[in-house]
């Protein structure tokens, strides 16, 4: 959102993405926030301090056949801003942690787990009058724990390779694979 009038500055450092979700009762997954870049990596990796915020929905349709949803998310290094954006999603999978429970309440005893795939396309947005389309066929992992309300406890791992496989952007390398990092602001909300 720009806000004219008597405020003028508009730089895309200052980005953020707000999400706006209908409660479902199943079959669908939210969220919104942002993470504290530490250990990111790839061609675009987040510069260490910074925010990687991001929103995203994702839920099937009401046959429960195909999949609807969209990941919004921001990168910040070099002075640079990167939004990555998906809205065509391949695939999920939502599950219980503990055997014998459902996703209907997540909780820190009983939390859930979730995992979409999907395309996704990314620019520079550096100067947001003028974006700069860098890759339209990448693909994107997102992982999940949503550990119930007000989400200070859930984990999340972005990754997103380009259509040759290489690494554009891991939210948390270890060195061979992303790994969920811990919310800096923000809930997961997994049903």
């Amino acid at each position: 959102m720009i806000v004219n009038g008597y405020y003028t500055r508009n730089a895309s450092d200052e980005n953020t993405v707000v999400t706006v979700s209908k409660p479902l009762a199943t079959n669908f997954i939210t969220g919104g926030g942002y993470l504290a870049m530490s250990i990111s990596a790839g061609l675009f990796p987040g510069a260490p301090g910074t925010k990687n915020n991001f929103g995203f929905n994702v839920k099937y349709n009401k046959n429960a056949t195909n999949l609807q949803g969209r990941i919004n998310t921001i990168v910040r290094n070099g002075g640079r801003v990167f939004q990555i954006k998906g809205n065509s999603m391949t695939s999920l999978s939502v599950q219980p942690v503990v055997a014998g429970t459902n996703c209907e309440a997540p909780s820190a005893a009983s939390p859930c787990r979730a995992t979409f795939n999907g395309k996704a396309s990314i620019q520079d947005v550096t100067n947001p009058l003028l974006p700069l389309a860098i890759d339209g066929n990448a693909t994107l992992q997102v992982t999940m724990l949503d550990k119930g309300e007000p989400g200070g406890g859930d984990t999340i791992g972005i990754t997103v390779w380009n259509k040759g496989g290489g690494l554009w952007f891991s939210s948390n390398w270890n060195g061979s694979k992303t790994v969920e990092q811990t919310l800096g602001g923000g809930n997961l909300v997994v049903h």
